[in-house]
């Protein structure tokens, strides 16, 4: 699961903002069945244009945008906060879309900038002193090498491991596409399962050269990263922010989030063009570069400095 903010762009006359939005993202409906497609010898329905299977106004992101000082409520769109923020006040004057005249745009791109300048000094400040670190991926292909060079491909181990956990507790493939999933004979068989392929990567891993776990290992007792994760504004970090920091100047990414502040991560035009910075995958992670990226940015915010002053813009925090 992932959650992403999509800006979405309405025309002047779209009256019933919730009603207009919901036409607008059908179409990338995961739920949505379009055309029946085959994978690994098993046929299902969906929809190959799929980018959420539920989303809201604001949710993680309420009050993200800056309104108009004067702006009319009847100009404005307030969301509801997610179970994560409902607790946390909205920011003072902050919106989840309106009008384009209601939107305070380039307070809301000098406040992100600003932010961003106070956040790279942060990090800076953590890092001082420290070396440069060696990227991940370094650590990673030493990973990779090392299976490669196994005597046997975790595949094949993993299929072994499986297909002997069965035959111990007397079931087949053919019985698990059967037999009731509450009921005691496929749980003991799932049961079994689990704990052989467990043992079975354990063993698996302790076997390589280098592993994935000494790869982890190496990589944290950096100097560099053991000063960041031992920091305390990154200790809720899903991943390390030596990625977010480390490849640009301060103007850089201070240029970055200046850019980045309306744009959601996925943009949707008037027209139904879906735009994005990548391919958004499971836990946040994407394949998003920094070139697709900039491209992303620079028609997204060229877009959106076109509109009219009487379209509407509306922040959606997305999920799939």
């Amino acid at each position: 699961m992932s959650h992403f903010t999509v800006t979405v762009a309405l025309p002047d006359n779209a009256a019933n903002i919730q009603s207009y939005l919901t036409n607008m993202l059908r179409p990338f409906d995961e739920n949505l069945e379009v055309e029946e497609h085959t994978e690994d010898g098993e046929t299902y329905w969906r929809n190959p244009n799929a980018k959420w299977d539920w989303w809201t106004i604001g949710g993680r992101w309420t009050g993200r945008w800056k309104a108009t000082s004067g702006a009319l409520r009847e100009d404005l769109v307030h969301g509801e906060p997610s179970w994560t923020n409902k607790d946390k006040p909205v920011p003072l004057g902050g919106c989840d879309g309106g009008r384009i005249h209601a939107i305070d745009i380039e307070r809301t791109r000098n406040v992100a900038g600003n932010q961003a300048v106070l956040d790279w000094n942060e990090y800076a400040m953590v890092i001082d002193g420290t070396p440069q670190h060696k990227p991940w991926k370094e650590f990673y292909g030493r990973v990779e090498a090392a299976q490669a060079a196994a005597p046997k491909p975790w595949g094949d181990i993993y299929d072994e491991a499986r297909d002997g956990a069965m035959a111990q507790v007397g079931v087949t493939a053919e019985d698990l596409d059967v037999l009731p999933y509450d009921g005691p004979q496929y749980k003991t068989a799932l049961a079994a399962i689990e704990q052989a392929t467990k043992e079975a990567r354990t063993a698996y891993h302790t076997s390589l050269e280098y592993s994935m776990d000494q790869a982890r290992k190496d990589y944290r007792e950096q100097p560099r990263i053991a000063a960041l994760r031992a920091a305390e504004p990154y200790k809720n970090w899903f991943d390390g922010p030596e990625g977010t920091f480390d490849h640009l100047t301060r103007d850089e990414f201070e240029q970055l989030r200046r850019d980045m502040a309306i744009p959601g991560y996925a943009f949707l035009t008037k027209e139904g063009l879906w735009m994005a910075r990548g391919e958004m995958g499971w836990f946040g992670t994407d394949d998003a570069t920094d070139q697709t990226t900039d491209r992303y940015l620079r028609a997204a915010n060229d877009y959106i400095d076109s509109l009219d002053r009487c379209d509407w813009l509306v922040n959606v925090d997305c999920h799939i």
